[in-house]
């Protein structure tokens, strides 16, 4: 496990400890409001400061396929942890097809940075651990805001911690600096994706914390509750947003 998973891990069940300790449970949805809107506001001014200006500045130097193969190269590399999901949660038509569009990706298109399985039929579809303790019985679960990664539910971020220190590859790339170079191009990949979407929420948002939450449930909601066929047509970069 690589050491940035492993301050991950800590950091995310030290504050599940604390938050479960002085949680007010009148609003079963967000009970933990007020930690939520303080980490909501610390993490927008570490946007506002650091990663939206490299995300604007990676988005304006780079061309448009340059930045499309980047984020095809990390789909492919999230679809290990959707591989073992389909899996875990008996989806076995989509385990097929997902691991077939690995395998197709990772070798015709280079390490994921071209989309090849898509046009032969093996469509972009996302599964994560979250929605596989949605499914084991969890489907209800606390609003509650990762510092810098943004919102998620409890359970949401207990399985983010599954799917990225057990079923995702990344932790395990070497030599170490390598691994770290992904990471931040990752977070600099994804936040550069939402910036097409920030303008439109301020703009509709009277107050964004609760925007923000809204939008995301019912993005969860929707996913969790979508059959096999849709599921593919779920894209979490379009309402996980700050």
């Amino acid at each position: 496990m690589g050491k940035y998973s492993s301050y991950t891990t800590i950091s995310l069940l030290s504050l599940f400890l604390i938050l479960t300790g002085c949680a007010t449970h009148k609003n079963t949805v967000d009970p933990y409001e007020n930690y939520n809107r303080a980490m909501f506001k610390f993490n927008k001014s570490v946007d506002k400061i650091i990663i939206k200006p490299i995300a604007v500045t990676y988005d304006i130097l780079f061309p448009y396929p340059i930045k499309k193969g980047i984020s095809n190269a990390f789909d492919n590399l999230f679809l290990t942890s959707s591989i073992a999901n389909d899996l875990l949660q008996g989806e076995i038509c989509w385990f097929a097809s997902d691991t077939w569009r690995f395998i197709i990706n990772s070798t015709l298109g280079i390490g994921g940075l071209f989309d090849i399985a898509t046009p032969i039929g093996f469509p972009k579809h996302q599964q994560d651990f979250g929605k596989t303790l949605a499914k084991w019985g969890d489907p209800n679960s606390p609003y509650f805001i990762i510092p810098i990664l943004g919102p998620s539910t409890i359970r949401d971020a207990t399985g983010f911690i599954f799917d990225y220190n057990i079923f995702s590859v990344i932790p395990r790339i070497r030599p170490v600096e390598l691994r770290n170079s992904i990471y931040v191009l990752q977070l600099v990949d994804f936040r550069t994706r939402l910036l097409e979407t920030e303008d439109i929420m301020e703009a509709a948002s009277i107050d964004e914390y609760l925007f923000t939450r809204d939008a995301y449930l019912q993005f969860r909601k929707s996913f969790f509750n979508s059959d096999s066929k849709d599921n593919e047509e779920l894209e979490e970069d379009d309402l996980y947003v700050e």
